[in-house]
């Protein structure tokens, strides 16, 4: 299937979270199978943004990335529109994912967000 990196990247977290609960075994398999799928785009995009924020972030003494707010500061804030420019690039490359979408019984909860970032690689079943 067709799609973007950071659509597989949202649909692997998505997929990871719910992995935590006790799931009806079609949805759990559905799951393991979409992290599967994804996985090398959720690592690739990782590795890439790790680059991105090495390359505009502000270094401490020791040469780490300094923190505030639980965000990186910018070498030059003037910088920041392009850093974001990047990553937005980034993420909409469309790759493709090797998995046809798969049915699955819907659970009984599920965040907005997950259901929206799962949608594109499990049609929910309504009812048992």
């Amino acid at each position: 299937m067709k799609t973007t990196v950071i659509q597989a990247v949202k649909a692997y977290l998505a997929a990871d979270e719910m992995s935590r609960q006790d799931l009806p075994y079609d949805l759990a398999l559905a799951l393991v199978k979409v992290k599967q799928a994804t996985r090398a785009e959720m690592e690739a995009y990782a590795a890439a943004e790790k680059k991105l924020v090495e390359r505009y972030a502000a270094l401490d003494e020791a040469g780490n990335v300094t923190i505030r707010n639980g965000r990186f500061t910018f070498r030059d804030p003037a910088a920041a529109a392009e850093y974001e420019a990047e990553r937005q690039k980034l993420g909409q490359t469309q790759t493709e994912v090797s998995l046809p979408r798969l049915t699955a019984a819907a659970p009984e909860r599920i965040t907005p967000a997950a259901l929206e970032a799962l949608a594109d690689f499990i049609k929910f079943r309504e009812g048992k």
